[in-house]
């Protein structure tokens, strides 16, 4: 009978090579990168969603505040709620956007080998490639645990503005725009039934 390998508990640490540790963080890095990407996809739709509200009712605004004065004010409110969450929605959306490039630099201790700042900082490809084969593996290690850090703390900050987003998106722009549509529709209504 063949044992079963067993894992073992996680107070007990494996030994792994630096190849192992280095691989494996590229696979982190790497799949934050792709979180990144896609939030700056999300953000992008609601920019263009709420883009085409503000746009929308400013050049429509006469045909779209009809109606009795008072529905007119109650639709003219609606409409501005809307504006006013769409824009601010904007905002956080064009910041979880905007790049951040914070990669963490402690001279005589460590500098980034990957991070496209660091390595812009080379004038020549040769020097970068110098400074690569200076690079031993415990420092390559390092250099992606700091990326992976970087890059997960970047991560975790356009989520928090793109949740900021979409809640403002969810939570004023949608249903003030809803009020709206049933305030036109019930102005339109009127004017028929009149």
């Amino acid at each position: 009978m063949t044992e079963k390998p067993t894992t073992p508990p996680p107070s007990e640490p494996v030994a792994s090579t630096g190849k192992d540790d280095i691989d494996f963080l590229l696979k982190v890095i790497g799949r934050y990168d792709t979180y990144i990407g896609t939030t700056n996809t999300k953000a992008a739709g609601v920019v263009a969603l709420c883009a085409l509200l503000v746009g929308t009712t400013s050049a429509k605004w006469n045909e779209l505040v009809m109606g009795p004065k008072a529905l007119q004010v109650l639709i003219g409110l609606s409409l501005i709620g809307a504006a006013v969450t769409a824009l601010l929605s904007i905002s956080y959306a064009v910041q979880t956007v905007f790049p951040q490039t914070n990669s963490p630099e402690k001279p005589q201790v460590y500098s980034s080998l990957i991070a496209y700042a660091a390595v812009a900082k080379h004038e020549k490809p040769e020097e970068y490639h110098t400074a690569i084969l200076a690079q031993d593996e415990h420092a390559r290690v390092l250099d992606c645990a700091f990326q992976a850090h970087t890059l997960a703390k970047i991560t975790d900050d356009k989520f928090a503005k793109l949740k900021s987003s979409f809640r403002l998106l969810t939570w004023g722009v949608l249903p003030c725009t809803g009020i709206a549509l049933i305030l036109r529709f019930i102005s339109m209504a009127w004017d028929v039934l009149r």
